[in-house]
């Protein structure tokens, strides 16, 4: 891992983007899942500084079966759904609507409906 954190200041044969694989295929070889996950996230957000996008894009490819990219994903989906029920909270639409147009559950949409209106009181 610190190898992969030091890479951008080195000089050496190796070309980033296979050095950024082989980190995460190292990564991936870890028991212990939490460790796992950590080093795989640690070197994805050290990728970001060095690799272009589609390199990078490559890369996840090949760990969109992981664990962790799994769940950033789905994390960031219900991150997603949650800004367009707040938006649709907003504009007066209907909490089954906005579970239908989101996939939340009604319970879901109500605390975020709760949080809106406490930050308006704000």
């Amino acid at each position: 891992m610190l190898n992969l954190m030091f890479l951008p200041l080195m000089r050496n044969s190796v070309q980033k983007k296979e050095f950024a694989k082989k980190s995460i295929e190292l990564a991936q070889t870890i028991c212990d899942r939490n460790k796992r996950d950590a080093c795989i996230a640690s070197a994805v957000a050290f990728m970001s500084k060095y690799l272009n996008e589609n390199e990078i894009n490559d890369i996840l490819g090949v760990l969109k079966m992981t664990d962790i990219v799994t769940r950033i994903l789905v994390d960031d989906r219900l991150e997603q759904a949650k800004e367009i029920a707040k938006k649709a909270i907003d504009e007066g639409l209907s909490l089954n609507l906005i579970s239908k147009l989101t996939g939340l559950d009604i319970e879901t949409i109500k605390e975020i409906q709760k949080a809106n209106e406490n930050e308006d009181e704000i």
